[in-house]
Formats: structure tokens, C-alpha cells, sequence
């Protein structure tokens, strides 16, 4: 028997709200993302009248809980008797939303369980509906074709901004790099703007990118003076990483066409110069300093 009876939802109308209070409820059900939970529970009952999809915002003020989302089943049996239509493995936190597309006519029920006898609490509970639009929306969170795919996931938003690969800028472009060749350049982070993800770099400082375009197979170190602080050099996709210690860098690469060594080469000691050796294959390279 549902606790909350949610009535219709219609696409175009306003959501329905509703406050779920588990602990005015009582261990009854038994949602499988639950698992065991002796906690209390609450059933929410709505109808769809006509083929939509549903959007789910849930506000956790208090306590920790389960949903399960279910097909009314008939006459009778549980509530939780029919398999869960959908059961979120992860507690809910304090704002969650979900949709699905597409509910086609009937009656339906959301359980929502305490993950623990003690851990009952309120959920303010939102349920809104909307018909397929037949276009997809690249930044709403919903399927709004129809097709089981949302948002970037979609391939009608390949061209869409958000859905874009983030361009790699580098700062500046080192040029050609040929065995017997070098490059000197000064890397000055005070003002740099930009945070990357690297390999070996830690927290959360700002880096500098550097490009160089390899033209044969070679070995290339890279010699670094420091003047103060902590930076690190990020090394080609696959290659070991050198680490260095300063903020401001004076950078020198070389060349030279010796093998690559067996192993993984260590990040370098914690002095005011480093050195490291990188094997490299002809490609464009992109040096991160951080």
C-alpha cells in the first residue's frame, strides 16, 4: 500500500513535490540496492497517462537512503514484489536527479529505505514529465529524443560547444627537434594561468605547455637550472617523467640518437639542476611544466 500518492504526471504540467519522511515509516520493503537494511521505508505512488519521460530530483536533508523504482504490481503483492525497474547502487546525496525515457502508460512506485535502522530521515521529492522533443538538447541531462543516449553521448551533439574536446594550446612552439640540435628556453610560472593533469605532478599549481616536433627516432634530455618553489616536467604520452624542483626554469633540450635505456628512468633528485633522459619516436611532444 503507497504511503504518497503522487497522482498524474503530465509533460507540461508543473512537478509534483512531495516530502518523504522515513521515520513515520516502517520496515517493509526491500529495494536490492538496499541490500540487507532493516531500516524504515516509504512508498510513492504516481500514474502516467500518456507515453513520457520522467525527470527525479531528490533533496536528502536528513538521514541516508535507497530509492527503487518499480512497476505498480497487481493486486495483492508487495509493493517490491516485481523486479526493480531501477535501484542506484549508491546512496542518495544531498541533491540527486535522474531521468529515464520513455514511461509508457501505467501506474508506478518509488521506494525509498533507510541504508540503516537509525539512518531514516526526509527527502524532499520533485517528479516532473516531458514528451519526446524529438531533439536532442547537448546540455540538459536528458534523453530528449528517445534514443537511450544524453546529451555529448549522442551523436547528434558531435558539433555542439560543450561537446567539443578541449583545444591544447600550447604557450609556445619550440619548432623542429633533430639529433645534433638543442633548444633553450626560460619557463616562468608567476604568471601563468592554467592547471593540468600530469603523471608525476602533484596539487594544484599552474603550468605552462611547450611544443616540439621530433623528426626522428632520438634520445632527449632535458636539463633544468631552478631559481626557487617546486615545478615538474610532464614527459611525452608513455615516456617516464623527470621531476624538478623550482618555479622559474632555465630549459635546455638535447639530442643525441643513442638507445633507450631498458628500464624507467627515476624522477631526478630534489636539486637546484635536474637532468632527464627521454626515448622519443618522431612526433609532436607536448612538454607541461607545472
Amino acid at each position: 500500500m503507497p504511503d504518497i500518492n503522487l497522482g498524474a504526471i503530465v509533460a507540461g504540467d508543473p512537478p509534483k513535490i512531495a516530502v518523504v519522511d522515513t521515520t513515520k515509516g516502517s520496515n517493509r520493503y526491500h529495494p536490492t540496492c538496499a541490500g540487507t537494511s532493516t531500516g524504515k521505508d516509504i512508498v510513492v505512488h504516481f500514474t502516467v497517462k500518456d507515453t513520457v519521460s520522467i525527470l527525479l530530483e531528490m533533496t536528502q536533508s536528513t538521514g541516508e537512503h535507497f530509492y527503487g523504482l518499480y512497476s505498480m504490481p497487481k493486486a495483492g503483492d508487495a509493493c517490491d514484489s516485481d523486479q526493480d525497474i531501477n535501484c542506484p547502487r549508491d546512496p542518495l546525496t544531498t541533491y540527486t536527479t535522474t531521468n529515464w525515457s520513455y514511461f509508457t502508460p501505467g501506474e508506478y512506485l518509488f521506494i525509498f529505505k533507510a541504508s540503516a535502522a537509525g539512518n531514516e530521515g526526509q527527502i524532499t521529492v520533485t517528479v516532473s514529465a516531458w514528451a519526446n522533443r524529438g531533439v536532442e538538447l547537448c546540455d540538459n541531462g536528458i534523453d530528449d529524443d528517445g534514443n537511450g543516449l544524453v546529451d555529448c553521448a549522442d551523436p547528434a551533439c558531435a558539433t555542439a560547444s560543450n561537446c567539443q574536446a578541449p583545444m591544447c594550446l600550447p604557450d609556445s612552439d619550440l619548432g623542429d627537434l633533430d639529433i645534433g640540435t638543442s633548444k633553450t628556453l626560460n619557463v616562468d610560472l608567476t604568471n601563468a594561468t592554467r592547471t593540468f593533469s600530469t603523471v608525476c605532478g602533484h596539487g594544484t599549481g599552474y603550468g605552462r605547455i611547450y611544443r616540439l616536433n621530433i623528426l626522428q627516432p632520438m634520445a632527449l634530455s632535458v636539463r633544468s637550472t631552478q631559481n626557487w618553489r617546486s615545478s615538474h616536467t610532464d614527459c611525452p604520452p608513455g615516456q617516464p617523467a623527470g621531476r624538478v624542483r623550482r618555479l622559474s626554469q632555465r630549459r635546455q633540450l638535447r639530442t643525441s640518437s643513442k638507445t633507450p635505456p631498458s628500464t624507467a628512468i627515476s624522477p631526478s633528485p630534489t636539486y637546484s639542476q635536474a637532468h632527464t633522459t627521454w626515448w622519443c619516436r618522431p612526433s609532436k611532444v607536448e612538454a607541461k611544466a607545472r
